[in-house]
C-alpha cells in the first residue's frame, strides 16, 4: 500500500510542471499582424493585417485565423494556425493551412519560460 501512494504522489508531482494549451493563453485575442516573410535574405518582403486566436474543440486547440495582404504581390491572403499541445513529445504542434499554398504545413513549437530578473516569469516560443 505504502508504494502505491508514493508512486501516485510522485506522477502528480509531475504533472505540476506539465506544459497545456492553456500556456498559450497569450495567444488568445484579436491582432494587427506585421510579418517578415524570409528575413535576412535578399527575398524578405512583409505582410500586414490582422490575426484572431480562440480556443477551439473544447479547448483542446487553439486556432488563429489571419488575413494579410503582401507587400512583395499586393495579394491577399488567408491563413489558419491549429495548435495543441502533445504529453508524449512535450510539445505543442502548429498545422498551417492557406489558401494560397495547396499543401499544409506542420511545425513543431516549444515553449520556453525564463524566470526575469523582476521575478516574473517571461513566456517565448520556440520553433
Amino acid at each position: 500500500m505504502k508504494k502505491y501512494i508514493l508512486l501516485m504522489v510522485l506522477v502528480g508531482a509531475c504533472e505540476l510542471g506539465a506544459q497545456s494549451i492553456k500556456d498559450l493563453n497569450f495567444l488568445i485575442g484579436d491582432w494587427k499582424v506585421n510579418e517578415t516573410i524570409l528575413p535576412g535574405t535578399d527575398k524578405s518582403y512583409t505582410e500586414n493585417g490582422t490575426r484572431s486566436c480562440a480556443y477551439y474543440l473544447e479547448d483542446s486547440f487553439i486556432r488563429c485565423e489571419s488575413s494579410t495582404l503582401s507587400s512583395k504581390t499586393g495579394k491577399h491572403r488567408s491563413y489558419t494556425y491549429l495548435i495543441n499541445y502533445d504529453k508524449k513529445e512535450d510539445c505543442f504542434w502548429v498545422t498551417a493551412l492557406s489558401n494560397d499554398f495547396p499543401k499544409h504545413d506542420k511545425q513543431q513549437w516549444f515553449l520556453d519560460k525564463k524566470k526575469t530578473n523582476s521575478g516574473h516569469h517571461s513566456t517565448q516560443c520556440l520553433q
